[in-house]
């Protein structure tokens, strides 16, 4: 015996079988809403930086800021590695 709750379930994965199939994201669409992502962090958190007054909070904010650097360089060679972005030519942007 199925409760309520389990036949809308059951019900509601009937009615998505019958929708149109969507598209999948590409790995290009994945690494470049990362590579923006990352890149608003750095900006994020160099902000924090300068609107902060605790040297302690400053210095945790700075190490995170380190890490969002790291993160947007290994996405970025990742991308430029790939073909999926050319950093060097300015007339193509992501």
């Amino acid at each position: 015996m199925f409760s309520r709750k389990t036949k809308i379930t059951l019900e509601g994965f009937q009615m998505a079988k019958e929708l149109p199939e969507m598209p999948m994201i590409d790995d290009l669409a994945i690494a470049t809403d990362l590579l923006v992502t990352s890149k608003a962090a750095v900006r994020n958190l160099a902000l924090a930086i300068t609107e902060t007054a605790t040297p302690s909070v400053k210095k945790i904010l700075r190490l995170e800021l380190d890490n969002a650097i790291d993160t947007h360089d290994k996405i970025s060679q990742y991308m430029i590695k790939n073909e999926m972005y050319h950093a060097y030519d300015v007339k193509e942007p992501i």
